[in-house]
Formats: C-alpha cells, structure tokens, sequence
C-alpha cells in the first residue's frame, strides 16, 4: 500500500549508491529487463547500466520523497 512506498522511499532514498535500493524496487528478473532494455533504447551498454543502477535508484527515490514533501505542505490549498 501506500505506507510501503512511503517507508521504500524514506528508507532507500538519498545521495548514495545503494544496492539494497534497487533490490527492494526490482526484482532480479526486472532488474534485468530494465538493464536490458536501458541499454537497447540509449546504447549504453548494459554493464554500465547495472554499474549506474544503485546511483541512480536513490536519486529517483529521493526527488519522489522532495515530491511527496512540497505536494504535502502544499495540500491545502
């Protein structure tokens, strides 16, 4: 529910590679659907992906938790 992703968000959202961030967003199939399909649509290749992956995971976890943040203090209106 939404309690989970707020606690995913909390908990793996930030300014540092983290494995465990991407593990809790996708699973390994996904994981590697996503890396494969990553690389095919930019041409990157997918060993940068995987590497760019815990980077990446955070950041994004982190601007939904700035997100949920500003839209929350700014509900009444």
């Amino acid at each position: 529910g939404q309690g989970s992703v707020e606690q995913l968000i909390n908990q793996f959202g930030g300014y540092n590679a983290n494995n465990n961030a991407v593990g809790a967003v996708f699973s390994p199939n996904q994981q590697h659907q996503v890396i494969q399909d990553v690389a095919q649509r930019t041409g990157i290749s997918a060993q940068t992906i995987q590497a760019l992956l815990p980077i990446v995971v955070p950041l994004i976890l982190n601007f939904l938790q700035s997100g949920a943040n500003s839209s929350g203090s700014s509900g009444s209106n």
